[in-house]
């Protein structure tokens, strides 16, 4: 569903049309079930929002949470009344956000009733997102039965909307490459927030099989296996969660990614003993190669020479075959054991300066900045 609200808004921005009216009002679904941009009263060209957003036309006060529009507005919008591309963005950022908890916002801390209801009617009782059990059973051990959890009168999403404070982003943290999308979405700065078209080639859209495929990429790269110097360091800032977000955003994917860094398994830093010792003396001893067990770029690595060792050696003890067979394979036992890895292995790759490889050509890898206006 978030894949065909992003397409119709890339496309939208392709025509130089903004939408200005983003929430989830504005989603409908057709007779295959397909999202599709509903609700576009609100749109302008960019010329004539420009001049819209001269007079005040996006801005305003909040009036109420489970108003259609004005609980979505982008921080921008909200202080000036200014509308861009990446205003759109940033609304979308608070819908996906929105579809993902069923009701919550990012601003806010608490869940709505009302909007809950409404997600619940418009997105399903059940979560159709294979994690999304235990997103929503780390929420309520956040807030507890019942709670009454600040942030969610209209006063107070007004508050943090205008201070960029993404109060609820946590709820997404069993979800890394979501929660950096949103944190990526939502950057305070205009110029730090994708296109709708990098939204759409962000991981948070692959599948499984694509996720595993670039890790396995990644770690073929010269630089990785002879762990050269440049690569070392952004790998390792991607790691740790530091140096922003790898792809020019700011303040609320620098802090989404330093909270994945945080809420990750204190093992994750010494990666062998989350292999296990069964699957990792295998290796070393089949290949006879040295691994660095807390360098994030040997163990990139190792799954490259895993998938190696795994597809064209009929060696391969009972115990490990058995081992990656009971996650579903052994692309699933890696992104299973390293939830976090896939979005720090694409902060370091787009980090280094690898988006014009023609080996990630399908996974279309932002420049290393991407301090780019929504309008050009």
């Amino acid at each position: 569903m978030a894949r065909g609200l992003f397409s119709g808004l890339a496309a939208l921005h392709a025509r130089g049309v903004l939408h200005r009216g983003l929430s989830p009002a504005s989603v409908a679904t057709d007779v295959a079930g397909n999202a599709v941009l509903a609700d576009v009263g609100l749109s302008a060209l960019l010329d004539q929002a420009a001049s819209a957003s001269a007079e005040g036309g996006c801005g305003g006060p909040l009036r109420e949470f489970g108003d259609p529009t004005r609980a979505w507005l982008a921080l921008e919008s909200v202080r000036t009344g200014r509308c861009e591309r990446a205003s759109d963005v940033a609304a979308g950022g608070m819908l996906l956000f929105f579809m993902l908890t069923r009701g919550a916002h990012p601003y806010s801390a608490g869940f709505s009733a009302a909007s809950t209801a409404a997600a619940r009617v418009r997105f399903g009782r059940g979560g159709r997102h294979a994690q999304l059990a235990a997103l929503q059973a780390a929420a309520a051990a956040r807030s507890g039965a019942g709670a009454v959890v600040p942030g969610t009168t209209c006063d107070d999403l007004e508050n943090n909307l205008r201070l960029g404070r993404l109060t609820g982003l946590g709820l997404l943290a069993p979800l890394p490459a979501a929660q950096h999308l949103v944190g990526w979405m939502l950057d305070m700065e205009t110029r730090g927030r994708p296109t709708a078209t990098q939204v759409l080639a962000h991981p948070f859209f692959w599948d499984e099989g694509k996720r595993y495929d670039f890790l396995c990429m990644v770690g073929n790269q010269e630089e990785v296996k002879t762990s050269g110097k440049q690569a070392a360091f952004a790998f390792s800032r991607a790691w740790q969660g530091g140096g922003g977000a790898g792809a020019g955003a700011g303040d609320a994917a620098a802090a989404a990614a330093a909270a994945a860094a945080a809420s990750a398994p204190p093992q994750e830093s010494r990666w062998d003993t989350v292999v296990g010792r069964e699957i990792f003396s295998y290796h070393q001893e089949s290949q006879g190669v040295f691994y660095d067990v807390r360098s994030p770029l040997h163990l990139l690595r190792f799954i490259r020479n895993s998938s190696d060792l795994c597809g064209h050696s009929g060696e391969v003890p009972a115990a490990v075959r058995r081992t990656f067979d009971a996650c579903g394979g052994i692309h699933r036992f890696f992104l299973r054991k390293f939830p976090h890895l896939l979005v720090q292995a694409w902060r370091g790759a787009t980090a280094s300066g690898w988006h014009d490889r023609r080996v990630f050509a399908q996974h279309h890898l932002p420049p290393p900045s991407a301090q780019m206006t929504h309008d050009e």
